[in-house]
């Protein structure tokens, strides 16, 4: 699975929308959001969420129990809220509470999330975008000291091309 970190500011972008069960559709396409050990939030950030469940985002809280808010509270952002919409959040059918990651990919495998690059080998890194003329960008980055030799399955069509970073050389390569 490729990831990215969400701040609550890009939460609360106009682009922020869920279409079709996927966030940022025209974008990162996020077919998820996993909440890793967020145990501080807004409540703004547990209203966004509660929106994007009931769009059919799947939504997972891994080691997470949201039951403080983030900052200094105030009659619109408190503790007690805060709570109600994590109740309320986690009445959706598309969220799910997990404590391992055996328990995440056994959910996400359940919730029909998929990974949009496929590959056995450890250490490589993976971001996928799509943009608007629905061209599939994929970031890969091996984040070993080794050469790595893998097979790699990418969601999309066409042919794809490597890009040298360094030189800005751009070659097509089989599939």
């Amino acid at each position: 699975y490729s990831y990215n970190i969400l701040s609550e500011a890009l939460l609360k972008s106009e682009n922020a929308n869920v279409t079709n069960g996927v966030l940022y559709e025209d974008g990162p396409s996020y077919k998820a959001v996993i909440l890793n050990e967020a145990n501080v939030l807004s409540v703004d950030t547990l209203e966004k969420l509660n929106q994007y469940a009931d769009a059919g985002l799947p939504i997972i809280l891994y080691n997470c129990s949201p039951s403080q808010v983030y900052g200094t509270e105030t009659a619109d952002n408190n503790d007690e809220t805060l709570v109600q919409l994590v109740d309320q959040l986690k009445q959706h059918e598309k969220v799910a509470s997990v404590s391992s990651e055996e328990e995440l990919l056994t959910i996400l495998d359940q919730l029909q999330v998929s990974s949009a690059a496929s590959y056995q080998a450890s250490g490589i890194e993976t971001s996928h975008r799509t943009d608007s003329t629905n061209s599939d960008y994929y970031y890969i980055f091996n984040s070993t000291e080794e050469t790595q030799t893998t097979t790699m399955t990418l969601e999309g069509q066409g042919t794809p091309y490597i890009m040298d970073s360094w030189t800005g050389e751009i070659t097509p390569i089989a599939h």
